[in-house]
């Protein structure tokens, strides 16, 4: 290569100039990248808080609407009220 010449031009997957650096693309399993970002959220915002940041992205489980009414089916919207205050 001649003085002041540039190496070959490398491209990522997205098509970004990172000149003679390259990018590593080797998909890592998820099931791995999820350890790891635990072990680094413990270590960061201790177990507690790992616990309460994850449990927002839980989708439950069961049928909410048909707990729902099964609940309140009997039930008028005066004594559904009054249920909720006590």
């Amino acid at each position: 290569m001649l003085t002041g010449e540039r190496s070959p031009v490398i491209l990522d997957i997205s098509g970004n100039d990172y000149g003679d650096r390259i990018m590593n693309i080797q998909m890592q399993p998820l099931s791995e990248i999820t350890q790891e970002a635990i072990a680094i959220l413990s270590k960061e915002i201790g177990i507690a808080n790992t616990i309460r940041f994850l449990s927002q992205f839980s989708t439950g489980y069961g049928n909410y609407t048909e707990e729902r009414n099964s609940l309140v089916k009997d039930l008028t919207l005066d004594e559904v009220l009054s249920l909720m205050k006590q």
